[in-house]
């Protein structure tokens, strides 16, 4: 599968079952790699507790376990959230702007906005329809190349892909609300990471 519009790789969730502590925590683990870093101290500090780092434009930098319970409880939730809501918004343009390529006018203007549109979305489509009819035939049948045959066409593959992140990222933010909804959960999560590092 392909990856999600961010840095955060698809991982395969079915390989956890994460009932058991170890495999969440190995999964939170991949999960949060791109963003948050969990180290064991040297043997010298052995009665520390899990040093917990987050990358901040490519570097570390060490948070206390107070933030990291605010990163997961508040930060992580809304990333994913705002994640979701751009492949939405994705998905809404892509079926639109087939909509405006399916009925094109045999007179110009050959293309024109759908009715029933949100004001806010009114202008987008605006420059669409310009920009399509201002495209010349060729361009035209290539557009509809990238949407025909209906079955088999990159539109239909672009489209299910969107819809697959999107399940993902519904189904990343279930687990985290419910392992990570309580701050009990968390913090026995990072002692449970003592554990397993």
């Amino acid at each position: 599968m392909n990856e999600v519009k961010s840095n955060m790789d698809i991982i395969n969730l079915s390989e956890y079952d994460i009932s058991y502590e170890i495999q969440f925590i190995q999964l939170m683990i991949e999960l949060l790699k791109p963003y948050i870093l969990f180290e064991k101290p040297s043997e010298i500090f052995q009665d520390r507790k899990i040093n917990i780092y987050q990358i901040v434009e490519g570097s570390k930098k060490m948070i206390s376990q107070e933030k990291y319970i605010h990163y997961i409880q508040c930060t992580f939730p809304k990333m994913i959230q705002n994640m979701i809501h751009d492949l939405e918004e994705k998905k809404n343009y892509e079926s639109i702007k087939k909509e405006i390529i399916d009925s094109k006018r045999k007179t110009k203007p050959y293309f024109k906005i759908p009715l029933f549109l949100e004001n806010k979305e009114e202008e987008t489509y605006q420059k669409l329809c310009q920009n399509l009819n201002n495209s010349n035939d060729d361009e035209i049948s290539e557009l509809k190349n990238f949407y025909y045959p209906a079955s088999d066409c990159q539109y239909r593959t672009n489209m299910n892909i969107i819809i697959e992140n999107i399940k993902y990222l519904e189904e990343i933010s279930r687990i985290n609300r419910e392992k990570n909804g309580s701050i009990t959960n968390v913090i026995q999560f990072m002692n449970n990471l003592n554990y397993y590092l």
